[in-house]
């Protein structure tokens, strides 16, 4: 039986610190996809897809719409209170 190794996780510090970076170095695209990955739980290859676009933001209650290949389509909200994405 084979025994697999656990992946460890990165923190929110780290997710930010590399969004930053990303920034600074004119790579915006990347930011957001690390950022939203880390914050929606969702997997790098699924936002590279399209599955999370621009075209999916909806207002006056600002929401993305969010496809999953298993769940179907869900709007996620982009402010929770006072925090906003």
């Amino acid at each position: 039986m084979r025994t697999k190794k656990k992946k460890p996780a990165v923190t929110r510090d780290q997710v930010y610190a590399f969004a930053y970076g990303c920034i600074e170095h004119g790579e915006v695209e990347a930011a957001a996809v690390a950022v939203i990955c880390f914050e929606w739980l969702q997997r790098p290859e699924n936002v590279i897809a399209g599955h999370i676009k621009w075209t999916g933001y909806r207002n006056p209650k600002p929401t993305i719409r969010i496809e999953h290949h298993k769940t179907g389509e869900i709007l996620h909200p982009l402010e929770d209170g006072e925090a906003k994405f």
